[in-house]
């Protein structure tokens, strides 16, 4: 798999993210790894999560970024891990980022610069904008059938 862009990134995270009508995380295996690294991203690199943190962590993200997706913090834990993105100790009361990590290849090193809630935040702007477009497209049919009609 050649690496994920930015572009590629902030298309299918926006995708995914911003309309909302997900249940759980996406099947195919590359918007999947785009959601868990939208995670990683709004997380600290290089710090140490207790289990209440990295809860606490995938909570705010999904409040922010990934509320639509349907899915709990204990299956983005979980996914993080298996995904190899994030580590645990063998008790699973501590969580770290693998940086570096077995995952850095998949993605363009300029992806760890992105904000994930900003780009799911700017996603559902063009399509609110898009929704206001059509519906004053409707407005203007109506009243034009409607005026040249005589009756």
């Amino acid at each position: 798999m050649d690496p994920i862009t930015i572009d590629q990134f902030t298309t299918r995270l926006g995708a995914i993210c911003a309309r909302g009508s997900q249940s759980g995380l996406p099947a195919k295996e590359a918007d999947r790894l785009i959601v868990l690294k939208s995670v990683i991203l709004t997380m600290e690199s290089g710090r140490t999560y207790t289990a209440a943190e990295m809860t606490e962590a995938a909570k705010r993200w999904m409040a922010t970024v990934g509320p639509g997706l349907g899915t709990d913090h204990a299956t983005l834990r979980r996914e993080l891990v298996d995904s190899r993105l994030m580590a645990r100790d063998a008790d699973g009361t501590s969580y770290w980022i693998q940086s570096p990590g077995p995952r850095d290849a998949d993605f363009a090193p300029e992806v760890n610069a992105l904000d994930p809630a900003a780009i799911v935040e700017q996603a559902r702007a063009r399509i609110e904008q898009k929704k206001r477009e059509r519906g004053s497209d409707g407005d203007r049919g109506q009243r034009t059938a409607s005026q040249a009609d005589p009756r």
